[in-house]
């Protein structure tokens, strides 16, 4: 399945600009050009570069599967096929991995805005489910609220 470049803009949280440029450098290469000369994606290609370009524990034989949470966010309501294809595409590299899917959290809305709803919920949930791991495609969207969120307390 081939992605345009603004899907795989928003799911790596970059910008469109620096996706043509990691292109013309080789650092992510388009797997396909139309002929208006628009790149496009394999949905592999992409799996593979979160994959290589996060922090990965080494596996320990005889380990249970880690269990994950998801979490997916789009600025604004006219991106919420955006937050469908994000949603899919996370959750397909949580099954790729055989990871223990807990739960996903959805929000749309502005990232610089600390009231979306299901982020504070998933911080609340956090302690009770205890993930081994958050799957996210931009940290910044949920670091940007560490200093208004270390007070939450779990009910």
């Amino acid at each position: 399945m081939f992605i345009s470049i603004g899907k795989v803009a928003t799911l790596l949280g970059v910008a469109v600009s620096t996706l043509r440029r990691w292109d013309n450098n080789g650092k992510l290469l388009a797997d396909y050009k139309t002929i208006g000369k628009h790149r496009r994606y394999n949905s592999q290609t992409i799996l593979q570069y979160i994959e290589k370009h996060s922090i990965q524990q080494q596996p320990v034989q005889n380990q249970l599967p880690k269990t994950v949470i998801v979490y997916c966010r789009v600025s604004g309501s006219k991106q919420k096929k955006d937050l469908e294809t994000q949603q899919t595409f996370l959750e397909q590299y949580v099954q790729q991995h055989q990871w223990k899917h807990l739960k996903t959290f959805k929000d749309i809305g502005s990232g610089i805005k600390d009231t979306r709803q299901n982020l504070l919920r998933m911080i609340r949930e956090i302690p009770i489910l205890q993930p081994d791991y958050l799957v996210i495609t931009n940290i910044e969207c949920v670091l940007f609220f560490y200093e208004s969120t270390k007070n939450i307390k779990s009910s």
